[in-house]
């Protein structure tokens, strides 16, 4: 697994927030591993393991870029 990959949760697993549940999600870094909606609007890092996970493809440089700025926002805060 790669830093952009687009990621669908493995049987069992679900990536929710709230009411909302998501189908996949963008790596935005590996330790600790760290996942960011498609959308941007959310970011999971400490309740996902990269076990439960299994990658896609690459996504497009531009997504890949916004999840990494996300996750970027999220740690210096």
């Amino acid at each position: 697994m790669n830093i952009g990959d687009v990621v669908i949760p493995i049987a069992g697993t679900v990536l929710a927030s709230g009411s909302s549940r998501y189908h996949y999600a963008i790596v935005a870094n590996l330790n600790p591993f760290a996942l960011v909606s498609g959308e941007g609007d959310m970011l999971w890092a400490i309740t996902v393991e990269i076990d439960n996970f299994y990658p896609l493809c690459q996504a497009a440089e531009d997504l890949v870029e916004m999840a990494v700025k996300r996750y970027g926002d999220y740690i210096r805060n």
